[in-house]
């Protein structure tokens, strides 16, 4: 049984929602019946002049008529080329199906499961070659050689830009897989996917602000601020336990505050608008170790607990848990 083409505008519009929403684990189902998973070239941050840009989709994702999968492992990379006259329908992997791979290409210690990524990448390597997709090897060797100190400069985001998702609390909320539908009289294919994850992440990150003052008899909020994790600077420390990570929901969460305008130490916290924001530790979509360069004020959607919290400069009466952060842009 032979499928009919997914049409180009179909392709290219599935294609620019998974690069533009961090989707880029898919199955690609071909007009022979037969279908291959594989992974799309996800965005990456260009710095220029001090701006962060992405590259666009198509400059990406597509050569000469063809999708890209990207297929590595360790010191061995390669591009497979699957030519869209030949897809049928594009399927994008559910949260739940993406978490299971990479948890597969992890060891229980998070070191790098080498005998599992080999089998994936074999896997996928063989299967191209029995469709004679076009293959380009990459040969990598990790090394990085500088001739004199490499230090982030000020970064700028120039448009809203997510940085970090609590997707496990999203996933409780809205629920939902992927879907697949055949359309038999005709022989056609359609492929769906289901948004509410990212519908989740922007409505929340679209929601009404909270100003700093206010948040502490509210349940959730969005606030706008600026982000200092009190771990990472000793100029920010108390000499209390604020600056500790703690457990919460089965992860270990790391305070920041959050405020109006940028501390130079923590003292200078006592004469602004603050409040105690936990993040998830590995739930961040950008480095957290460079967010005090970010130059933009961030928002973040959280919950508040109710808590009575002692610090130098002062007591607090509720602590927040970071649930999505987005750059922030005037609006």
């Amino acid at each position: 049984m032979n499928f009919l083409k997914m049409s180009e505008e179909d392709i290219f519009e599935t294609i620019r929602y998974c690069y533009d929403e961090g989707r880029n684990k898919i199955q690609v189902i071909l007009t022979n019946g037969k279908t291959i998973c594989g992974t799309i070239p996800g965005k990456t941050l260009v710095f220029r002049n001090n701006k962060a840009e992405t590259p666009p989709f198509q400059d990406e994702c597509f050569s000469q008529k063809s999708l890209i999968f990207r297929c590595h492992k360790l010191f061995n990379e390669c591009s497979i080329f699957i030519p869209i006259d030949r897809i049928s329908g594009i399927n994008i992997l559910s949260y739940k199906q993406e978490v299971a791979i990479r948890e597969g290409e992890r060891n229980f210690n998070n070191s790098v499961n080498e005998s599992a990524m080999d089998h994936i990448f074999n896997s996928l390597f063989e299967r191209s070659k029995e469709m004679n997709f076009g293959i380009t090897h990459h040969h990598v060797q990790y090394s990085l050689n500088l001739t004199q100190p490499f230090e982030w400069i000020d970064i700028s985001f120039g448009s809203e830009t997510p940085l970090y998702s609590d997707w496990a609390y999203l996933g409780k909320i809205s629920g939902g897989i992927n879907s697949i539908g055949f359309g038999l009289p005709l022989g056609s294919f359609s492929a769906g996917w289901n948004k509410s994850l990212w519908s989740s992440f922007k409505k929340k990150t679209k929601s009404n602000r909270t100003p700093i003052c206010d948040v502490k008899n509210k349940k959730e909020v969005l606030i706008r601020g600026h982000v200092n994790f009190l771990q990472r600077y000793e100029n920010l420390q108390p000499r209390n336990k604020v600056c500790d990570s703690i457990e919460m929901e089965g992860s270990t969460w790391i305070p920041a505050s959050v405020s109006e305008k940028k501390p130079d130490s923590f003292d200078d916290l006592q004469s602004m608008n603050w409040v105690l924001v936990y993040f998830k530790n590995d739930e961040f979509m950008f480095p957290s170790n460079q967010w005090e360069k970010i130059v933009n004020k961030i928002d973040i959607y959280c919950d508040v607990v109710s808590a009575q919290i002692e610090t130098e400069i002062g007591r607090l009466f509720c602590f927040l848990k970071a649930r999505c952060a987005i750059s922030a842009i005037d609006r």
